[in-house]
């Protein structure tokens, strides 16, 4: 410390603030909510928004439940639900929603693999991030931050 009182340097100071865990969740939540709605999500949607009737769906159809419905509960969860995860609404369910569509991807998809063959590195990765998510909340800098007992108020 000099004598004019600055103190700790910038990322000292972040680290040792009471918001240090907050801004840790927010980065996690654009990080990993962007990633997933530039990349993956945004696609999604526009493939649903654009599907004339009666056309043929090529998607993987882990669940059993059909081609389309598998594309539209996907596009649905990493297209709205990684803009909801962005903003820090509902993040908890969303991140949940989120880690179990990355499971989905992750065994059903890729068969549960991380090699370089199996292509179920990415999958895990966001799956790991969102189950993260999905146990620590959103945190104070959201849209709707956690409430209740136990939960500090900015």
């Amino acid at each position: 410390m000099n004598g004019g009182g600055v103190g700790l340097p910038l990322v000292q100071r972040l680290i040792a603030s009471p918001w240090a865990s907050d801004v840790a969740l927010l980065l996690l939540r654009a990080s990993f909510g962007g990633l997933m709605v530039a990349l993956h999500g945004w696609g999604k949607l526009m493939d649903v928004a654009t599907r004339t009737a009666g056309s043929a769906v090529e998607f993987a159809d882990p669940l059993g439940i059909g081609a389309l419905p598998s594309l539209v509960i996907a596009a649905a969860i990493e297209g709205i639900g990684s803009l909801l995860l962005i903003a820090g609404i509902a993040t908890r369910p969303v991140a949940a929603s989120l880690a179990f569509t990355m499971a989905v991807a992750f065994f059903g998809v890729h068969g549960g693999g991380v090699g370089a063959d199996d292509g179920g590195e990415v999958p895990f990765l966001y799956m790991a991030g969102f189950t993260a998510l999905a146990l620590a909340g959103g945190g104070r800098i959201a849209l709707w931050p956690r409430r209740g007992p136990g939960a500090q108020r900015p």
